[in-house]
């Protein structure tokens, strides 16, 4: 499925706050599955990491890298791998202010991973993404609360 860029406000419409940074390089993105996600380009991420021995966190490897590393993964992988005309994948990387992190169970600042995946199609028979986040450090999917989404002041795909 195939979105076009300004499909990826669309989600942040019904809280009435875009985050304060939101950049989009390309003009149309592929929505990989969730099962894509978890079955083939995590794996192989994960795998990559250990291979460059970064799989664990440190102060000079740290959540931003993590979640920046998976979406340049993903986009490698997308430019190998998948058949799709679209620019880009739908993956980015957002910080935000997370009620617990990943590598210290603290609440602060983390950047993890967004991705508007394809989804059920609607009633109407057109295709439909959702949108899910994903701790890069782990490969677990995360449901962020209220607060946590409105906190989000970057995103960029």
């Amino acid at each position: 499925m195939i979105i076009d860029s300004n499909q990826l406000f669309a989600p942040f419409y019904n809280s009435n706050k875009l985050p304060k940074s939101f950049i989009i390089s390309d003009s149309d993105y592929f929505c990989p599955t969730d099962l894509m996600i978890k079955n083939e380009i995590y794996p192989k991420f994960n795998w990559w990491l250990k291979s460059m021995k970064w799989a664990q966190w440190k102060h000079k490897w740290d959540c931003d890298n993590f979640a920046d590393a998976f979406k340049l993964f993903a986009c490698g992988y997308y430019e190998r791998t998948i058949e799709s005309t679209a620019n880009g994948i739908a993956i980015g990387a957002i910080h935000y202010m997370a009620n617990s992190r990943a590598e210290d169970g603290i609440q602060g600042a983390h950047a993890i991973n967004i991705i508007y995946a394809e989804d059920e199609k609607n009633d109407d028979g057109t295709e439909n993404f959702k949108l899910t986040f994903l701790e890069p450090q782990n490969g677990e999917f995360y449901t962020l609360t209220k607060e946590e989404f409105q906190s989000i002041w970057m995103v960029y795909i």
